[in-house]
């Protein structure tokens, strides 16, 4: 496939997200929290749409303005039933997605694995064909802070697919993690010798250079992976649980810092904070990277000195941060849902009344006016 230069421009931030009718308006919500993040910056967000409502997915178009652009991207439009795919034949797209999909979730869910053929097929707008690297959100989620320091660690670091370590809250992963560390455990002893799976809420995909690598082999390796994990558990797995065995082939696999993908619960954090009962120094750091707590890409030999104090200085930097809700992603992964919860119990969760306060501003805004207490600005 032939790639040509990004259209919108190498300055603008590029998103994608997905969403159904059920779940149309967390999304619109995610989307303004990303353009209130960083008023200097530009964004392209493309969004898949899975049987939404003319209704709704005007209200999405309108969230467009001079720095924001929103293209939607029908999925139940006649020319997915013909996709051509990287294997050189064709797949009714949704139909398909039928067919891999988590039994626990939305068949958008697994649609990312499909996001290397969807990319080589050509049927995306040249806007967003023509797009080389794109972060993933979820639609639980409100961004907090500007994300151009995330975009900009990632595109320097040699990995396709780049996400933060989803047990961080318990055991650590920051930076380089060596692979051995990425089997959960199965008993309680293994569990505290601690391990790391991908988080599939925030992920960054070098998409252009994934495509091309998995058109040089002829298949899009990550249904292989699929293939194989679904006939190992005899379930259709999760698309994080593939993305993990995809990068577990690789001798260490880089995790971004926690705080894009933090826990808003605040009786997590509490916890958290109760846990981390000392800094990580140099007396305990090997220690702890024995114990797959601290990645390092030389992982048979010991860092250097500098090497040493920049890891720890990062460990502890992004622990604290977590404990202090210093954070620059919220991720409602696996806990109560804000839009599911009632103004009553929400005076003492900071981030559930962020939530409330950046939907004000959307097109799907409610008639309930919000409290005053509730006017608060969490990005100074």
């Amino acid at each position: 496939m032939q790639w040509t230069t990004l259209s919108v421009g190498a300055m603008v931030q590029n998103y994608v997200l997905a969403t159904d009718n059920k779940y149309v308006v967390p999304t619109g919500v995610a989307i303004q929290s990303i353009k209130d993040s960083d008023p200097s910056a530009s964004f392209q967000v493309v969004l898949f749409l899975d049987n939404v409502s003319p209704e709704n997915a005007n209200k999405l178009r309108a969230m467009s303005d001079e720095r924001c652009t929103i293209v939607l991207i029908n999925l139940q439009d006649p020319k997915w039933k013909s996709m051509p795919i990287i294997e050189g034949s064709w797949i009714d797209l949704m139909e398909f997605a039928d067919q891999i999909k988590c039994a626990k979730w939305s068949r958008l869910v697994n649609l990312r694995l499909l996001f290397p053929d969807i990319w080589y097929s050509g049927l995306l707008p040249e806007n967003v064909q023509n797009v080389n690297t794109f972060l993933w959100l979820d639609s639980d989620l409100i961004v907090i802070k500007s994300l151009g320091s995330l975009f900009d660690e990632c595109e320097h670091i040699n990995q396709w697919i780049i996400s933060a370590n989803l047990y961080f809250t318990m055991y650590g992963g920051v930076g380089w993690v060596d692979a051995q560390y990425f089997d959960p455990p199965s008993t309680e002893q293994q569990c505290k010798d601690g391990f790391a799976r991908v988080s599939g809420g925030v992920v960054f995909w070098k998409i252009r250079e994934l495509t091309d690598y998995f058109v040089s082999q002829g298949r899009n390796e990550l249904l292989t992976l699929y293939k194989e994990r679904k006939c190992k558990d005899k379930v259709s797995p999760q698309d994080e649980v593939v993305l993990g065995d995809f990068l577990k082939q690789r001798e260490c696999v880089y995790f971004f810092s926690p705080r894009y993908n933090a826990n808003p619960d605040p009786k997590l954090r509490l916890n958290l904070f109760m846990q981390w009962s000392e800094f990580l120094t140099e007396e305990n750091y090997f220690q702890k990277m024995r114990t797959g707590l601290i990645g390092n890409r030389e992982y048979t030999n010991p860092p250097s000195v500098l090497n040493l104090q920049e890891a720890i200085e990062r460990f502890n930097e992004n622990m604290q941060a977590l404990c202090n809700g210093d954070v620059c992603i919220f991720h409602w992964d696996c806990v109560q849902k804000p839009w599911k919860r009632s103004y009553s119990n929400l005076y003492w969760d900071v981030a559930a009344r962020h939530w409330y306060v950046v939907r004000q501003k959307t097109p799907f805004r409610t008639c309930v006016t919000i409290p005053p207490e509730m006017e608060i600005n969490l990005t100074e």
